[in-house]
């Protein structure tokens, strides 16, 4: 056993030995008064350069120099984190040094790839995207968090600060985690940064991501995020609302919209309520649909697999029986008898326009009918209660057309061919006392049909067959005969749209309104947008079907938000804007088929509302126009009294009574005023006031009147007295 021992001491002795005949540990012999830094790179453009370097020259206290077969060690404290900084021993950048925190790397030169040369000079590499100065300091020794014995023994000794010039972002990939998720799940957002595309990627770059539902043309930012040291910036977004969304980034010079990805947002598959879509439905005998709607916790209407779900193939988490409601929605009809019929499976229905699923069932019987929707397997149901009756006295008939607008279709030389629209008909539904509703059999001889343009479009008078002439519009009227009740629509037979009318619906002193577009043809006539897909047959060319183009965009406008924007259906489209202040504002919109408009929305302050009151009349001017009044301004004690309510609600003044108080509250514009009735002190914001009259109530009128001009000057009106007309101007 000793002889064992003895031999491990020798091995151990022996590698010691040789290890010394390498490297000599020569760093008592370091001086920090010779060495130091001989050359450095003073700018860095990350752009061109990628890396800078410094060239140490190391010696000892004789000036000898410390070369590579020489173990010494060196310190380099930078300014800047070092996050933001790298350091190599290899122009290549593939060595990285020992980073000891703090900001501060260990040199160690007997690193075998330290790049030496003639033995004598060592160089370190640096890294950077970070614009702006960086300051490095080099030492021979560590204290705690800063570097000491600074080397000395150089031109730049061992301070050196090199400034790294900016990197201008011009392009970033973007991604989505997922392109289809549920509702309330949450997805990530990256965007890899480069200088210009396929070029270096830029960390420590500012990354702005911005959201929207698809077919809005206003951008929501959500949140910046700076790009980490592989370029890289990461968001995780959560989605309550079902929707498409689309996401864009901005950052250095690529601006927003440089690069759009989209995802899918669908109805959590966890189910929350079940809705019929009627409390209560008054029909005649036959079959009717009864909708019913399944909604997630998060408000999001649930469709089943078919209609609902889009490129289902490519969302894995969930399989398709999850989604497939049809499969676990039950609807059971009881009739008034209290015998059901149970509906599932392959008797429900999705329908799109409604967003719900439906039952087709025969109400056979007259009575109350309840129709109950369940979700199987839950406690979630609602139901719906049908009245069947038989069809009572007509109140009312209703018009509809099969199509409102109608698209010519270029047939030769300015000749135009209606084919597509040969079928189209006005169909009327009469409607009893209790709304009843049922269609006009046209069997019958009561209902005659009329066109106001028979050049236009002809209307079989008996059956609503409508046959097309040429473009134009014309108004289409059926009359139940009998009843003497009478409805109409205008019927528009267009060409190509040509143009886009605006119509702006926003009142004075609103910041917010309604836009409504409308296309119209060369002639003024509203139109529809879209192609017609056609055939050929025996070289000539025919009409198919049209294929609506309903897309349009609305550009940025800052201070302007564009909301609930609808699209277009028989040639008119809708957008609700909200202003952040009053003022002009600039809209430039453009469709995908091929017009744009650039149109002013102004929202205007409201003007000073003016009113006019004459002594002992009924009748006051609002703003030029007669208003009257159940009660008269009167003179009493030499003082004017009037309506409170009734003026106040004129200028704009929210009246209140208080009957336990007898006391009127007033508020305008964040000024609060207390009178009280048969007493003389009154209160604006709570200080009180000595009125030169008490307020009182007219008996034959019942309404409180109060000393007018105390009540126009509390709020800050202008008040006029004419005495020789005895009348009363005021203006808010």
């Amino acid at each position: 056993m000793k002889q064992k021992a003895h031999l491990t001491l020798i091995i151990i002795l022996a590698v010691t030995l040789f290890s010394t005949t390498v490297y000599s540990y020569a760093q008592d012999d370091l001086d920090r008064d010779k060495s130091g830094v001989i050359y450095y790179d003073e700018e860095l453009d990350p752009a061109e350069d990628e890396r800078a370097e410094i060239e140490f020259v190391l010696k000892n206290e004789d000036g000898d120099y410390i070369g590579e077969e020489n173990h010494v060690y060196f310190y380099i404290e930078s300014s800047r984190d070092s996050d933001d900084i790298d350091l190599y021993y290899h122009e290549e950048r593939n060595y990285q040094v020992d980073y000891q925190g703090d900001n501060i790397w260990r040199i160690e030169t007997d690193d075998p790839d330290a790049d030496f040369v003639d033995g004598r000079y060592i160089s370190i590499w640096v890294e950077t995207n970070d614009p702006g100065e960086v300051e490095f300091y080099i030492g021979k020794e560590k204290d705690n968090d800063q570097v000491v014995d600074m080397f000395m023994g150089s031109d730049y000794g061992g301070n050196v600060s090199i400034e790294v010039a900016e990197l201008d972002a011009e392009s970033y990939d973007l991604e989505i985690s997922d392109d289809l998720v549920e509702a309330g799940e949450i997805y990530d957002l990256t965007a890899t940064v480069r200088e210009y595309e396929d070029g270096p990627r830029l960390r420590n770059m500012e990354v702005t991501f911005y959201q929207r539902e698809e077919g809005e043309s206003s951008w929501n930012e959500l949140d910046t995020v700076e790009t980490d040291r592989d370029g890289v910036a990461e968001l995780s977004v959560e989605t309550e609302k079902a929707g498409a969304y689309e996401y864009t980034a901005a950052v250095g010079d690529a601006e927003r919209g440089y690069v759009k990805k989209s995802i899918t947002v669908v109805a959590a598959s966890d189910l929350d309520t079940i809705t019929a879509l009627d409390d209560e439905i008054n029909i005649t005998e036959g079959e009717q649909k009864i909708y019913f709607r399944i909604m997630d916790e998060y408000g999001n209407i649930n469709k089943d697999y078919e209609h609902g779900l889009a490129n289902f193939e490519n969302f894995s988490r969930q399989t398709r029986e999850e989604y497939d409601y049809t499969e676990r929605i039950e609807i059971t009809a009881y009739n008034p008898d209290g015998e059901e019929t149970e509906y599932s499976g392959r008797d429900i229905e999705y329908c799109p326009d409604n967003e719900a699923m439906f039952a087709d069932i025969d109400f056979d019987e007259l009575g109350e009918w309840e129709v109950r929707g369940e979700i199987s397997g839950t406690a979630m149901r609602d139901e719906t209660y049908v009245n069947v009756t038989e069809f009572g006295e007509i109140e009312d008939i209703e018009l509809e057309l099969d199509n409102k607008v109608m698209r010519n279709f270029t047939a030769g030389d300015d000749s135009y061919n209606f084919e597509y629209y040969e079928e189209d008909k006005a169909k009327v539904y009469l409607i009893d006392e209790d709304g009843v509703r049922i269609e006009y059999d046209t069997t019958d001889d009561d209902i005659y049909f009329a066109s106001s343009s028979t050049s236009t479009a002809s209307i079989n008078s008996s059956t609503g067959q409508i046959t097309p002439r040429s473009t134009g519009e014309t108004e289409i009227r059926a009359r139940h005969a009998e009843k003497d009740l009478e409805d109409s629509k205008t019927l528009y037979l267009s060409g190509e749209p040509d143009e886009i009318e605006i119509t702006k619906k926003i009142e004075p002193g609103e910041l917010d309104g309604e836009v409504i577009l409308t296309m119209l043809d060369s002639n003024g006539i509203r139109a529809i947008p879209g192609e017609f897909e056609t055939y050929t047959e025996d070289d000539t060319e025919y009409p198919e079907e049209f294929v609506e183009d309903v897309e349009y965009e609305i550009l940025d406008t800052d201070g302007l938000e564009i909301l609930d924007k609808q699209d277009f259906e028989y040639g008119k489209a809708s957008f609700q804007v909200e202003a952040d202040d009053y003022g002009e504002y600039t809209v430039d919109l453009f469709t995908d088929f091929g017009l744009s408009k650039t149109f002013d929305i102004v929202f205007e302050e409201l003007t000073p509302q003016k009113v006019i009151m004459t002594i002992d009349d009924k009748k006051a001017i609002v703003d030029g126009e007669e208003v009257s009044m159940d009660v008269s301004p009167t003179i009493v004690n030499d003082r004017t009294f009037l309506p409170f309510r009734i003026v106040g609600e004129i200028l704009g003044v929210d009246v209140e009574w208080d009957g336990d108080k007898r006391a009127v509250e007033a508020e305008y514009e964040g000024t609060e005023v207390m009178l009280f009735i048969d007493e003389i002190t009154a209160y604006i914001d709570d200080e009180p006031y000595e009125l030169d009259g008490e307020p009182y109530i007219d008996e034959d009128s019942d309404r409180t009147m109060i000393p007018f001009r105390f009540f126009a000057e509390a709020f800050g009106a202008d008040v006029e007295w004419d005495e020789d007309e005895e009348e009363i101007t005021v203006e808010m």
